[in-house]
């Protein structure tokens, strides 16, 4: 059977990193640059040492050097049991229902960045994204439906063992396995991640924005 995953997260909650990792597992479909590559080539392809190389520095340059596979196939066009993932902010969970056949097992997956907001939203910020009111109203209903698998931003970004523990758990979800070269090629990725994040002064930095647009949301969401 073949499976359609919706895969939900807000701007700053590693959304793009988790599908670059969900795309060097076998028989998977999320950017289309990496169809018919090796596991090497994939790795190569995701690799963060390539920001800013010929981007000009420009994080969104950056993440759209990659394309949603469908955009090289005809979405439906993936092997029997084949998994293929749409990466996406937010939205209602019907979506995926419009992607499947009859035959076909529609999911939805979220990472739930409740816990570490401040960070994800710091995060976005400096990577150049921005945020949507009904993003987050969507991601609301999504984090009380029971039916929604999630994974936690918390844990993936304490340590390299947290994240292979929730990465692991998806992947058993997907029922994808991680083999050895997998695994080692996970943890180089998680690395090169790693060192895209904003910490210490320019967090500080970042921190006062993000308190100025949180309010900002807050009192928005107190008028409606």
């Amino acid at each position: 059977m073949k499976k359609f995953v919706a895969l939900h997260f807000l701007p700053g909650a590693a959304g793009n990193f988790i599908s670059r990792c969900i795309n060097l597992l076998e028989n998977t479909y999320v950017w289309g640059n990496a169809h018919s590559l090796t596991l090497d080539e994939k790795l190569e392809l995701f690799s963060y040492d390539n920001w800013g190389k010929d981007v000009d520095g420009s994080w969104i340059a950056f993440e759209n050097k990659i394309l949603g596979y469908d955009k090289f196939q005809p979405h439906w066009d993936i092997d029997q049991d084949g998994v293929a993932v749409f990466v996406m902010h937010p939205r209602d969970l019907a979506y995926i229902r419009t992607r499947t056949g009859q035959d076909d097992l529609g999911l939805n997956v979220y990472i739930d960045c409740r816990e570490v907001l401040e960070w994800c939203l710091i995060n976005a910020s400096y990577k150049q994204s921005f945020q949507i009111m009904h993003w987050f109203k969507n991601a609301e209903i999504i984090e009380n439906d029971n039916s929604v698998f999630k994974i936690k931003l918390k844990t993936i970004i304490e340590s390299y063992e947290g994240f292979l523990t929730e990465f692991s758990r998806l992947a058993q979800f997907l029922e994808r396995t991680i083999g050895p070269h997998e695994e080692a090629a996970l943890h180089t990725l998680y690395n090169q991640w790693k060192t895209t994040w904003i910490t210490g002064d320019r967090a500080v930095e970042y921190k006062q924005e993000m308190i100025k647009l949180l309010t900002t949301l807050l009192n928005s969401l107190n008028n409606k």
